[in-house]
């Protein structure tokens, strides 16, 4: 889980190449709709006033849903609850936010060895 400027996000994230499969979906689901009756609780409006929405990136090179798995899939990602993406495109993504730290880890790598 992490937590930026547009409100949580929950990443899964499946070791590349896998396809996911509906009972993974299934899993994927639970953590929607916990997420969703935890904001709803009373007594974290505050919390609920800081985080307004939440997400689900979810990291999978393919997709093998079929059925209600695939609909509801299908139906979270054009709400935008859910973002699919590509192990290629979150290690494209990660350099990109990264680059900064990388570029000065780069520097301080280059000091040590002209000491």
């Amino acid at each position: 889980m992490s937590a930026d400027d547009f409100g949580l996000q929950i990443i899964e994230i499946k070791r590349p190449k896998h396809k996911l499969q509906n009972n993974e979906w299934d899993r994927i689901q639970l953590y929607i709709d916990q997420m969703g009756r935890f904001l709803d609780l009373s007594g974290h409006e505050e919390f609920k006033r800081i985080f307004k929405t939440f997400t689900v990136t979810l990291v999978c090179d393919e997709l093998g849903l079929s059925g209600s798995q695939q609909r509801a899939f299908e139906s979270y990602k054009a709400d935008r609850t859910v973002e699919h993406i590509t192990w290629t495109g979150f290690l494209r993504r990660t350099e990109h936010m990264h680059q900064e730290f990388l570029a000065e880890a780069k520097r301080q790598k280059q000091l040590a060895i002209s000491k």
